[in-house]
């Protein structure tokens, strides 16, 4: 059942890709780059990873919702192709790349906490002016009366993920799957990180702390030094804010407790 879902969530996304992809180049309307949907989509495929909620009443309305949605979508598009008939997603492969493996359900699950610590600080700390730049359909967002918040960029990593996906269960060479799947898991990479380092980016200017100060200079110094090496498996020397000392810790672990480190002094400011 689980699977099922995955690729029923996957056609749904076919079908919203058919018209991004002949929109997204050459006008602004609202057929191109749809962060609801996007949103919507990532949402949906984040929670399928715990199985439970498959069976949930929240799972079924999240999901007829965009159904509807979609197949309303495509009505009213004038721009469209066809891919649908090209790309056949395969059960087996859904189970392999996505339900069955570990390294792939990691990074999904550190996707999401990114996303749910830059929407709690949004909500709470960013000055909403200074950041309009960042969230050009925002306003969509409000529309449809939806609580989280966004960050355009990660969404749009998360987006390209699923295009790799897309391709990796549906191949029938296993170069191709394998090479898209790490394709996949690489963008689900940047979208986390793009997540913690906007929120610090703009958080850490509210503060004065020598500690927070250090630990973001080991964290972007180590950056730097292991330039176009792949960070997603090794630790850097990382200084840190709460053992006020340095340590040895996967990039994303380090962003994560520098982030809950700014948090926690900013809620006792407030």
């Amino acid at each position: 059942m689980q699977t099922q879902s995955f690729k029923n969530i996957f056609v749904e996304y076919i079908k919203y890709l058919e018209i991004d992809l002949a929109n997204s180049l050459i006008n602004k309307t609202k057929f191109a780059r749809n962060v609801v949907f996007l949103n919507n989509i990532k949402n949906i495929f984040l929670n399928l990873l715990n199985p439970f909620y498959i069976e949930s009443g929240e799972y079924q309305k999240r999901f007829e919702n965009l159904k509807q949605q979609i197949n309303k979508f495509q009505l009213e598009a004038t721009n469209k192709i066809q891919i649908n008939d090209e790309l056949l997603v395969k059960l087996e492969l859904i189970e392999k790349y996505i339900v069955s493996n570990s390294k792939f359900k990691i990074i999904c699950k550190e996707f999401y906490n990114s996303s749910k610590c830059f929407s709690d600080a949004f909500m709470n700390y960013i000055d909403k002016k200074e950041f309009k730049d960042f969230l050009p359909q925002q306003d969509d967002l409000e529309n449809e009366n939806i609580e989280e918040k966004v960050f355009v960029q990660s969404l749009l990593e998360f987006n390209n993920a699923l295009s790799h996906l897309i391709i990796s269960i549906s191949s029938d060479s296993e170069a191709i799957q394998q090479k898209n799947i790490h394709s996949a898991i690489n963008h689900l990479y940047r979208a986390t990180l793009d997540n913690y380092k906007i929120i610090i980016r703009f958080m850490i200017g509210k503060i004065s702390n020598e500690d927070i100060v250090t630990s973001f200079l080991s964290i972007r110094k180590q950056e730097f030094l292991l330039l176009g090496q792949d960070l997603k498996d090794k630790n850097i020397n990382f200084y840190s804010p709460n053992n006020k000392k340095y340590e040895e810790k996967n990039i994303i672990q380090a962003y994560q407790e520098l982030y809950k480190a700014i948090d926690e002094i900013l809620k006792h400011q407030s």
